[in-house]
């Protein structure tokens, strides 16, 4: 199962987005070092309402990002 890093990494370039792009996309939410960070890192996490935020200016889902709601969501 992929994890935030990759799924995160995977959307911003499906959506064609630098990290600086994404970073405005969320209102300032999360930085684009952050971003960077995250998607370098593996075990990396996000709070939840920056996870919300990166979901909505990715046009996706938040479970569609986090490994750990998408269990949630499976049926």
């Amino acid at each position: 199962m992929p994890n935030l890093a990759r799924r995160l990494f995977l959307a911003r370039t499906a959506n064609d987005l630098s990290h600086d792009q994404l970073a405005v996309l969320t209102g300032g939410a999360i930085t684009a070092e952050r971003l960077a960070a995250v998607e370098g890192d593996p075990t990396s996490d996000v709070e939840v309402a920056q996870l919300v935020r990166l979901a909505e200016a990715l046009d996706v889902r938040p479970h569609d990002l986090s490994p750990v709601l998408e269990k949630f969501y499976l049926e």
